[in-house]
């Protein structure tokens, strides 16, 4: 009796489970549906609250690349002065030592070495610190989101996950707006 009860709520608990996951399922497809059809416009505006909103920042920028290779500032909250040079720097930094770690962080961004190159339009852009992630879908690159944080602010691990995860999915939203 005793397992023929167990065997039973088994099943129910399976048939539960199986339930939620066909809603997900749907769900999931919607969304995609929905991101598919969105405009490059407002998939970036959305993606770029997001990402704000995740970091508590008011700087941010979304970098795409053109058909030359160079990047330019397809959205941008906050930002004046040379900042798509900075991106083109800090791509190279996380597309290089940093590959591995799938994105860059610059606590000081005015002292740090790697950026040594383009100071300059640091400090015109006025830019304290840096956290920036490339955009890749299937391993082709095109762009960058660079979110712009006040001197010295260290995100967290949890922060860098999502903000790494919010990147993986701007990607594929740009790629299937465009």
């Amino acid at each position: 009796g005793v397992r023929a009860a167990h065997a039973l709520r088994s099943g129910e608990r399976l048939t539960e489970m199986s339930a939620d996951l066909e809603r997900s399922q749907a769900l999931l497809a919607v969304v995609g549906q929905a991101i598919a059809q969105l405009s490059l416009a407002h998939t970036l505006d959305t993606a770029a609250d997001r990402v704000a909103e995740l970091l508590g920042a008011e700087r941010i920028a979304v970098y795409l690349r053109d058909e030359g290779g160079r990047l330019h500032a397809a959205h941008e909250r906050g930002l004046a002065g040379p900042h798509a040079v900075v991106a083109e720097r800090l791509l190279d930094l996380a597309l290089g030592p940093f590959r591995a770690q799938g994105m860059l962080h610059v606590t000081d961004a005015a002292a740090d070495l790697r950026l040594a190159a383009v100071r300059d339009s640091v400090v015109e852009a006025g830019i304290d610190a840096v956290v920036a992630v490339p955009l890749l879908v299937r391993e082709e690159l095109i762009g960058l989101v660079a979110v712009y944080l006040p001197l010295g602010h260290e995100p967290s691990d949890h922060e860098t996950t999502l903000l790494t995860a919010l990147a993986t999915q701007l990607a594929v939203a740009v790629q299937n707006a465009r």
